[in-house]
């Protein structure tokens, strides 16, 4: 997440945006590539920014949370304070070449979320329209045998 993360200091000074972390040192490890979860940390947080070009908040949290089954895992939570997503659109936003932006490729979240479930993880994005939009990854914890399925809908 700190790879993520300390790309965009320059772009979070520039948009006025403020971010909160808030990781508990307690969390397990996870079974994950650092640098495929690097970059759909990296493509969700772009995504974040571009929803707020003036200014807001981004949060990103991680905590311990049981997936489908019961198996162990952490729950990663990205949330911006931007105008939020239509919920029509919200089905569509991980399909590959879908893209809400004139200058966008629509293949960073369907990159994310296909490097999430590899690792036996699962990717939901909630949003309401004026109250901003967040991002839920789930992914098992590195113990024990991996997961054969994604984990349940986090909405």
């Amino acid at each position: 997440m700190d790879g993520a993360v300390s790309g965009f200091s320059d772009l979070l000074r520039q948009r006025r945006v403020e971010l909160a972390i808030a990781v508990p040192p307690t969390l397990r490890e996870i079974r994950v590539d650092p640098m495929r979860l690097e970059q759909a940390l990296t493509e969700i947080i772009s995504n974040a920014l571009d929803a707020m070009s003036d200014g807001g908040r981004l949060e990103i949290a991680a905590q311990s949370q049981s997936g489908e089954g019961g198996a162990d895992g952490v729950l990663l939570e990205i949330t911006d304070s931007g105008p939020g997503i239509a919920a029509e659109i919200l089905p569509n936003l991980c399909e590959p070449f879908f893209t809400t932006r004139p200058e966008g490729t629509g293949l960073g979240l369907a990159i994310a979320k296909r490097y999430v479930e590899e690792t036996g993880g699962r990717l939901d994005i909630v949003s309401r329209i004026g109250h901003g939009t967040t991002v839920r990854i789930w992914l098992p914890i590195a113990s024990g045998e991996a997961a054969l399925t994604p984990a349940r809908s986090l909405s």
